[in-house]
């Protein structure tokens, strides 16, 4: 149990950090650029079920949270890449500019 303890940690982190991001950005479009982060995740939540069990079973539970462990680990890396990219993304939005907004400036 103790190793699957980063996933739910990312699991959270990711969804926290993903939801701050899209929500600067997208400023007053910010719950339909959500929405869709919203209902990938239930599904993700949803389907890992029908295949976790067969994977633990297949591959065993060392190599099968090893994989889960180490696809938790990359995804930690999602809010540094937000730091050194962010800017750079936010810039090319459409959507700022439309709204006549600075693009650079994180909302908050």
């Amino acid at each position: 149990m103790i190793p699957l303890l980063p996933i739910g940690f990312v699991v959270v982190e990711f969804d926290y950090v993903l939801s701050g991001y899209l929500t600067d950005i997208y400023a007053t479009h910010a719950a339909s650029a959500t929405v869709a982060m919203c209902f990938l995740r239930a599904v993700l939540s949803g389907v890992f079920p029908l295949f976790g069990r067969q994977m633990f079973e297949g591959l065993g539970a060392n190599n099968a949270t090893f994989i889960l462990a180490g696809l938790a680990t990359m995804f930690c890396g999602v809010a540094e890449l937000f730091r050194r990219h962010g800017k750079a993304t936010r810039h090319r939005s459409r959507v700022a500019e439309e709204n006549g907004e600075d693009p650079t400036v994180m909302h908050g």
